[in-house]
């Protein structure tokens, strides 16, 4: 078995600064937000805007239900038709 010499104190060092600079970029460190959290962050604002927009299209459906209900929509529709063909 060989022997532990300094080129193998030196190899451990520089892997362990590696991963200390690792674990620093991926998880947060010193008051900065980390890989991990960026991606969270980012993950809550899809969540939020996936959220707005499925009001807004419920909303939508909503409106374009009242309006086929009340006529506005087959009568506008007609009555444009209408003025068309003259």
């Amino acid at each position: 078995m060989a022997a532990f010499t300094e080129k193998h104190a030196l190899l451990i060092e520089g892997t362990h600064t590696a991963v200390t600079k690792l674990l620093t970029v991926v998880l947060d460190t010193n008051g900065n937000k980390g890989l991990c959290h960026k991606v969270e962050d980012i993950f809550d604002s899809v969540t939020d805007l996936n959220k707005k927009q499925n009001k807004l299209s419920k909303n939508f459906w909503t409106l374009v239900a009242f309006l086929a209900g009340t006529g506005l929509i087959g009568g506008g529709t007609f009555g444009l038709v209408e003025l068309l063909k003259r």
